[in-house]
């Protein structure tokens, strides 16, 4: 809807203070930019790009959208016309994934007032609206901006004011109040994390053991970070006498340019090795991960392999196959390995 759209598209520009030889418009609502060039140097500097998530229920403020409807809604957006715009297309849904907004916004320089203007377009439950932003003024150290809204949607024209703030790297507070005080609304976005998405369907976080026969084990620990972008994992044999040694660790990540999962391997030997998430599947409560890997030992012989992982609430069955040394598969009765891990602790 394009009352959510503005955080994100016009968003939190301003993370620091002015570049030297920069200016700022000073005018009775506060400071603007003065050219479309520093906007955008803020849209990009604060990472405001990308998508973006929102969860929450409707309060009725909206011409077309009832209150209490549990939401989500997902916003794209982008640089456009060689850098000239700010694009976004977003769509919203309820709990039930019935479409209650869509739209796109074009956020751009308007020359004859020499302000930053947004229009906005789309359906609200079916029916058609209008609207455009005008940037009132911006605090270029808190980050904090206030927009006019005016919207036009089902004959009825309703003007709101918008303060937008950065409450965290990862994390918008859009906030809209009715001009003639009869409505307001809260909205909490987040930046889109598709590693979270993985997780939540292999949720391999916390301290896992697998038991060889002779009862020495082997201990790996995975811990999410980066606010939740990013899984760093370490592993470590531990002998029946209760010694203890570090064989290796891995960083997992999704991969924006690729729209992948991506793992890095080290091994304290020496070898590196990058891995791919080729396939995630889910069938009744087990689902399977399937990686391949790609790098060299520590004497830089080339190595390659396949890690088939089905997980099944607390247990886990690891399998490794098509091995090959320096693209020379392995025989057969030789490719594959397994090995049981259990899950014994969330720390």
């Amino acid at each position: 809807m394009k009352k959510w759209l503005l955080i994100l598209l016009v968003g939190v520009m301003a993370t620091g203070t002015l570049l030297a030889g920069e200016q700022a418009t000073t005018s009775e609502e506060g400071v603007l930019p003065e050219s479309w060039e520093q906007y955008v140097r803020h849209v990009t500097g604060g990472n405001d790009l990308g998508t973006w998530i929102a969860t929450g229920k409707t309060a009725g403020i909206f011409e077309g959208i009832p209150a209490g409807l549990d939401f989500t809604f997902v916003l794209e957006r982008r640089l456009g016309d060689n850098g000239n715009t700010v694009l976004g297309s977003y769509i919203q849904k309820t709990a039930d994934g019935r479409v209650i907004s869509t739209g796109t916004q074009v956020t751009y320089w308007d020359s004859e007032s020499g302000m930053i203007k947004s229009s906005s377009s789309g359906f609200d439950t079916g029916e058609p609206y209008t609207g455009i932003y005008t940037a009132l003024d911006i605090d270029f150290g808190s980050g904090t901006e206030r927009w006019s809204y005016v919207e036009k949607s089902r004959g009825e024209t309703t003007e709101y004011l918008v303060e937008n703030s950065r409450t965290g790297t990862n994390q918008r507070l859009s906030d809209y109040e009715q001009v003639d005080g009869s409505g307001a609304i809260h909205f909490k976005f987040k930046r889109a994390n598709p590693l979270e998405g993985v997780l939540a369907r292999f949720d391999i976080l916390g301290t896992w053991e697998s038991t060889r026969p002779d009862g020495s084990r082997t201990i790996t620990r995975h811990s999410g970070a980066l606010d939740g972008r990013a899984v760093f994992s370490g592993t470590r044999n531990v002998g029946t006498d209760g010694t203890s040694e570090e064989v290796s660790a891995r960083g997992m990540w999704w991969d924006a340019k690729r729209k992948k999962v991506r793992f890095q391997v080290f091994t304290s030997r020496g070898g590196s090795f990058t891995g791919e998430m080729i396939s995630l599947t889910t069938e009744g409560d087990s689902s399977t991960m399937v990686i391949r890997y790609r790098g060299a030992n520590e004497n830089g012989i080339a190595m390659s392999g396949t890690f088939t992982r089905v997980l099944t609430g607390d247990s886990l069955v690891s399998t490794f196959s098509d091995f090959s040394r320096e693209d020379r598969p392995r025989a057969p009765g030789q490719s594959s390995q397994s090995s049981t891990w259990k899950r014994t602790g969330r720390d």
